[in-house]
């Protein structure tokens, strides 16, 4: 009993001593739990904004494109890209979606909604059709270089295309 009496009477002298260190302390600790706290929430929201944007986004590009006959072409693989160059309205389209793949990749590539495995199967598809692909080759110096490997990485693993409309 005689050495708890002396270590409560040391530990009541150490608080008269140093209350105020002591409060100091509990309060940056908290605020700094606080703030990582907040930016965990924020992180997660900011995640699901991005989800909601790229979506918006999405739909935006694939919007009436089956009804679009000017865009047709696109999406079949008999088409002749050395013969016939693609139009204007698919040079617009094709360069839409190049954009939205590489904000995918972005998102994927800091750890968001997407993973590359999946954006890779899909940019396979996609860019293995000739029209895609024939934009993709007179545009990709223009593009990220790390996105461009990317794309060429999926390219060299061939698949069969398909109509790849939800890309």
């Amino acid at each position: 009993m005689a050495v708890l009496e002396t270590v409560m009477g040391a530990f009541s002298v150490w608080v008269d001593a140093n209350w105020f260190n002591l409060i100091q302390t509990l309060g940056i600790v908290g605020g700094l739990w606080f703030t990582a706290s907040s930016a965990s929430r924020e992180a997660k929201a900011k995640e699901v904004e991005n989800l909601l944007t790229l979506a918006e986004h999405h739909q935006e590009l694939w919007k009436g494109v089956a009804q679009r006959k000017d865009l047709a072409r696109v999406f079949r693989s008999d088409v002749d890209a050395l013969s016939t160059s693609p139009s204007i309205a698919e040079n617009v389209f094709l360069n839409s979606v190049i954009v939205h793949f590489q904000t995918g990749w972005w998102i994927a590539r800091s750890g968001g909604i997407t993973n590359l495995e999946e954006l890779k199967t899909d940019a396979r598809s996609f860019f293995s059709l000739p029209l895609p692909r024939a934009v993709w080759e007179k545009t990709k110096a223009t593009r990220n270089p790390r996105f461009v490997r990317f794309v060429e990485l999926a390219l060299k693993n061939p698949c069969k295309p398909s109509n790849v409309v939800g890309v």
